[in-house]
């Protein structure tokens, strides 16, 4: 701002527009508090609310009402499309001061408009057949507000962007067209309020997302701490039937001496108490022990069969299929003695001759030839691992429980217990059948099932 010699201030012809333009809009609102006639305050008042709005960008501007060829009103909004718009307002049919056709083949992404301003759709009419424009022409008839009244302009060219909100008001098509194509590349501004509300939502699936992880990890842990209770439960089983199974076994093979030392048999008695004491030791060699190699179990068993043999006149043999390596495969520690015990004590003894017992270790995935036991449906498939059957031409269960009730088979019992609770707690399926032989001959064929370690 400049001041003269005389007083007078001189402006820059930007701001003397703006100042122009201030003074107006005061002396418009002295009008509308001072003039008597309702006529013009309205009108007036039409203008500055027109003016307010386009000031503040308001999208009422979308409101204006205009028609197309074919004499359709429509809303200014109704043509817009979704991708950036350019529309330019004339103040007459035939103002061509400046024109958008020389940008429409270059920006085919930007929607080009041209409302021009008429008193008449008959001279709209004439106007099309004449001018033939470029570009999508519609009609603002100016029976109530001028253009030049809204935009207090004489060109005035308005930009939205592609969802139909105003970006502003240009007076030259050029930056108009620049500022349409920059709409494309900006994105969507958040306001505080949708960033605070982002933020807040954010952190609640955040917190949520934590308490999930700490209600994961601490049901894991509990069900972690049962698991561990219970595997500890089942050990504890499993040394309770061992410490039962034990004091049986010592208390059957006391009984075998104190037979012998009544027949008087006094050598037999002594080679049974030193074989009896090696036994001793291997038995409580593998007391702690919950597994043993196959091995050791059939060798142990083969020393108690030794023992029987000094008290009762039987036979027995023991086979082991090709291709088991009996070194390399564990079985549950005291695994077969209480079913040869059983054989021996209920079926064999009170048979009078040809007394016989057969233990047979085959795989389980291969078919019994003739030779072989008959394989019991619920033991017979394809999963891997062994089959050890016991079986005796004894008098049978039926029969031995008539001779004497109170012979209960404890060990076999205690047996059953310990593969019960080995399969819940190792999650292998060890399986146990007992089978009565009837016919022409007569037995008990004992078969366990042992899982091949993965």
């Amino acid at each position: 701002m400049e001041e003269s010699i005389t007083g007078a201030i001189y402006l820059p012809w930007k701001d003397y527009q703006g100042h122009i333009l201030d003074v107006t809009i005061n002396n418009l609102n002295l009008i509308t508090t001072n003039c008597n006639d309702r006529e013009i305050v309205k009108k007036v008042e039409e203008i500055l609310i027109q003016y307010n709005q386009l000031q503040n960008k308001d999208p009422e501007i979308k409101e204006l009402i205009i028609y197309n060829n074919e004499h359709q009103k429509l809303k200014l909004k109704e043509i817009l499309k979704p991708k950036p718009t350019v529309i330019l307002f004339a103040l007459n049919l035939r103002e061509w001061s400046l024109t958008l056709d020389q940008y429409v083949e270059e920006n085919p992404e930007i929607n080009f408009i041209r409302v021009a301003q008429g008193s008449s759709l008959r001279e709209w009419d004439e106007f099309n057949k004449i001018a033939s424009p470029k570009i999508p022409s519609f009609l603002y008839l100016n029976d109530s507000v001028l253009l030049e009244d809204i935009f207090l302009k004489s060109v005035v060219i308005a930009v939205f962007n592609k969802q139909g909100d105003l970006i502003n008001y240009w007076n030259d098509s050029k930056s108009a067209v620049k500022s349409a194509k920059e709409s494309l590349n900006q994105k969507k501004q958040l306001d505080k309020s949708q960033l605070i509300s982002i933020i807040v939502i954010l952190s609640a699936t955040l917190i949520l997302l934590v308490f999930g992880v700490f209600l994961w990890k601490w049901r894991v842990r509990q069900r972690f701490r049962r698991e561990q209770q219970q595997r500890r439960l089942r050990e504890l089983e499993l040394t309770a039937i061992r410490s039962q199974m034990n004091p049986h076994f010592l208390f059957n093979s006391l009984n075998s001496v104190q037979n012998l030392v009544q027949q008087n048999k006094g050598r037999e008695a002594h080679l049974y108490l030193s074989d009896f004491a090696g036994l001793i030791r291997k038995v409580l060699q593998n007391s702690e022990k919950e597994e043993v190699s196959l091995a050791e179990e059939l060798e142990m068993t083969e020393q108690y069969l030794n023992l029987e043999k000094l008290r009762f006149d039987f036979d027995f043999s023991i086979g082991v299929e090709q291709g088991i390596d009996i070194h390399n495969t564990t079985v549950p520690s005291m695994l077969l003695q209480p079913f040869a015990e059983n054989a021996v004590i209920h079926g064999l003894q009170n048979k009078p001759e040809d007394r016989l017992l057969k233990i047979e270790v085959r795989k389980a995935d291969e078919a019994p030839d003739s030779k072989r036991l008959a394989v019991p449906n619920r033991l017979a498939h394809k999963a891997a691992g062994i089959i050890i059957s016991i079986e005796d031409n004894g008098i049978g269960r039926e029969a031995a429980a008539t001779i004497s009730k109170t012979k209960n088979g404890k060990g076999s019992k205690l047996i059953q217990e310990r593969l019960e609770i080995l399969q819940e707690k190792q999650g292998e399926k060890y399986r146990l059948e007992i089978t009565d032989i009837t016919g022409d001959e007569t037995g008990t064929r004992v078969e366990i099932f042992i899982p091949e370690e993965n």
